[in-house]
Parts: structure tokens; sequence; C-alpha cells
């Protein structure tokens, strides 16, 4: 379970309960080898001069390492992403001055499947309500093009801006396979948190 997907208080306990469990869980999945989303946490820890850590919200740790599948011909419609959309009540969430999406790809469709990114975010909750309607995001018509499409190869790590629209294009024979997580920040002085 990812964070965003929590709708409930019973929800949000699953979650943080299963956490840590649900970090190892993908942590053995890379055994004997280093999981691209540890590796990523180190070179945080290392490289940011405050360091990183696992976030945690309301007193307790977050999952760390979501794994994506997309099918062929599934696309992922524009969102973006929000710590405090999905936690408003929570202070750790208001605290954010930034959230990045950290990817690294384990697969790669044969044809398409490429990240959309738009370099242009929701003005606030309500104009970003307003365009997704009852969707979980937003149609390209009521976006226009995106300004860049990647298209990873695998192996490849993808770090972006998540306030701004992003989404998928479909893709063709293999499924895409990503491992990835959140990274927060909140100033230069500050550690670096992670979470899914």
């Amino acid at each position: 379970m990812a964070h965003f997907e929590i709708d409930s208080p019973e929800a949000l306990n699953k979650y943080h309960k299963s956490a840590l469990t649900n970090t190892e869980r993908l942590r053995t999945i890379f055994l004997p080898y280093l999981s691209p989303v540890d590796k990523l946490r180190v070179v945080l820890e290392d490289i940011w001069p405050a360091g990183a850590t696992t976030e945690v919200l309301g007193g307790k740790k977050c999952f760390v390492g979501i794994c994506r599948i997309m099918e062929p011909f599934v696309e992922l419609l524009a969102h973006n992403d929000s710590l405090e959309r999905d936690t408003p009540e929570l202070v750790e969430a208001k605290t954010l001055l930034g959230q990045l999406s950290a990817c690294v790809y384990l697969q790669v469709p044969d044809v398409g499947g490429g990240l959309r990114l738009w370099m242009k975010g929701p003005a606030n909750e309500n104009e970003y309500c307003q365009l997704k309607g009852n969707s979980y995001g937003i149609s390209m018509e009521k976006l226009g093009p995106p300004m860049y499409l990647i298209e990873p190869e695998m192996g490849e790590l993808v770090i972006f801006n998540t306030s701004k629209y992003h989404g998928v294009a479909p893709g063709q024979g293999s499924s895409r396979i990503n491992v990835g997580l959140f990274i927060g920040y909140r100033g230069d002085d500050l550690p670096l948190t992670y979470w899914s």
C-alpha cells in the first residue's frame, strides 16, 4: 500500500503497521543484491549535508520502496502528488517545502511507456479538483501536450518534482516495472526524508 492510497483511519493504521514489514519484503526480493531503493537511500544520506532518513508521520515510520507494474496499453493520467493533500492533519506534511519522486526502472516497454512531464502544476487544490473531476487524474486534452517525454532505459534513475503534473504514456510489449520513493525537502540544513 502506498501512502497516497490511504482513505480512512483504518487504512492509515494498516499502512503504518505494515510499513517496516513491507520495506523488508521489498529488500529481500533483491537479495543477494542491494535493492535500488536502498542504494538510493544510502546515497542521499551520504551526499545531503544534513543526511536523509525515513519519513515519520504522527510518530510512526513510513513504508519506503513501492514497486509499480504497468501492463501494456495502460495509461497513467496526469496528476501531481502532495503529502499535505494525503495527510492535511499532520504537521510533518505542512512543513515540506518540496517533494520529489525517484523511480528506478527495472523493465521498460518495447515501445512507448514514457514518463510525461508538464512544467506546471495546479494553482491550488480547487483547480486540481476541478480539472480531474471524478477521475484520479487529468486527461491530456485538458492540459495540452507534456513539455517532456522521457523513455527511460532499464536500470535508469529518474527524479522529478511531484508538484508538477506528470503521467505515463501507454506502452507496448513488455510491462513497465519500477521501484521508487518520494523525497521530502524541508530546507538545506534539515535531513531529506523518504517514503512511499
